[in-house]
């Protein structure tokens, strides 16, 4: 019996290995997860930059605007880091 299958987001196959072999695991191929997790950061990780300092400790600090773009890229390069550490 196979520890896990690698499949694509085909719920149908996915609910079959669930079924047919309870034991095994089904992970999700990488692209199809670097996609979803793209697609949702995207959406969610919209940034309003602020223009205006802010006091931290008393002291006034000057806030730096961010780019949602750069954010969704953190996302991935940090997924992908997650993905090549050694199990």
């Amino acid at each position: 019996m196979p520890k896990a299958i690698v499949t694509d987001r085909d719920t149908t196959l996915m609910n079959v290995v669930a079924k047919v072999l309870p034991k095994t695991i089904a992970l999700l191929f990488h692209f199809y997860i670097e996609r979803n997790v793209r697609a949702k950061s995207i959406t969610n990780c919209r940034v309003k930059p602020k223009l205006k300092d802010v006091k931290v400790d008393g002291k006034d600090k000057e806030v730096k605007e961010v780019n949602a773009s750069d954010i969704v890229n953190n996302i991935i390069t940090t997924l992908d880091n997650m993905n090549e550490c050694p199990s």
